[in-house]
């Protein structure tokens, strides 16, 4: 059954009136709430929600200065900092005193050690592996300047020059090997062109030094001069201890306390010039010390001299 016309436009509008009403409402809701926006937005027109909110606010650490007891606002530090970033870092020689290092230590602790703490260079002697003026073998060569000359010849040389040098020290008793001996004052030198002291007991001690034939230790050095290339063969024999150097190169060790030995050792020499150290030690009782080689291509040997 159909709906008639009065009750089709009865129920319309009671339709827009609902839809008026619920603008309406709408409307009223927004005003409000626009109205308390506006209310709570007016007062910052004036200044007063600012300063209400400042000091609600946690204040803000202030950084420090870059001199003690305070500075600019912090705004006005970082400015003053961007300028003067340059000179405000100190060179290395305007570092202030008393400052670290990388290790830790003060600057100004850190001093130049005193002159007792400085030790004077070691004297050149006839040895040198020792601690002291003169010691045991393979050191930088005999000094003896200054050192007086025998004035005859005896056993171990003589006063005219020859090729080969050598230094007289006294050892302490009771040491019994070149190698132990630490420290050994030059008293003597003397020259010779051999070194030929057969076995024998020495009594003279050095003519015009001392008449000591006991503790004592000789370094000769010098040049002698080989004639060709080729491997040389040296004996050494002594009583007591004895080295042979050529060249800086250790070729025979026959240290320590014992009756006539010989060692021998060989070593490869060019034509020419070479350099030779002698070590020699006398304890007590007998002596000996003689030198031998045998040239290359030769099947005798001979008595060492500065020439071969």
């Amino acid at each position: 059954m159909k709906r008639s016309e009065p009750g089709l436009l009865r129920l319309s509008s009671y339709f827009l009136s609902s839809l008026a009403l619920h603008a309406a409402l709408v409307v009223l809701v927004s005003l409000k709430s626009c109205r308390s926006d506006s209310l709570s937005v007016a007062p910052t027109l004036t200044g007063q929600l600012v300063t209400v909110e400042l000091t609600t606010l946690p204040r803000l650490r202030q950084p420090k200065t870059a001199r003690p007891g305070g500075g600019a606002p912090a705004r006005h530090v970082l400015h003053h900092q961007a300028e003067t970033a340059s000179a405000s870092v100190p060179s290395p020689a305007e570092e202030p005193r008393g400052s670290e290092t990388a290790g830790g230590t003060p600057v100004d602790v850190i001093a130049a050690p005193s002159p007792r703490a400085i030790a004077s260079p070691a004297v050149e002697g006839p040895s040198g592996s020792g601690s002291g003026s003169r010691g045991g073998p393979g050191g930088p060569g005999a000094g003896g300047g200054g050192v007086p000359i025998v004035s005859e010849k005896f056993a171990f040389g003589s006063d005219t020059r020859a090729a080969f040098k050598g230094v007289v020290c006294f050892i302490q008793p009771g040491i019994l090997r070149i190698a132990d001996v630490h420290r050994c004052d030059p008293v003597a030198t003397f020259y010779t062109n051999t070194f030929d002291v057969d076995e024998r007991q020495q009594v003279a001690g050095f003519p015009g030094i001392s008449e000591r034939s006991s503790w004592f230790m000789i370094e000769y050095t010098g040049a002698f001069t080989v004639g060709k290339d080729g491997s040389y063969d040296f004996r050494l024999h002594s009583d007591d201890g004895s080295y042979l150097f050529v060249d800086g190169a250790m070729v025979i060790e026959n240290d320590g306390k014992h009756k006539p030995t010989s060692r021998s050792g060989s070593i490869p020499l060019q034509s020419g010039l070479h350099q030779l150290k002698l070590l020699y030690a006398q304890t007590t009782d007998r002596m000996a010390l003689q030198l031998f080689v045998r040239v290359p291509g030769t099947f005798f040997e001979k008595l060492f001299t500065p020439r071969i």
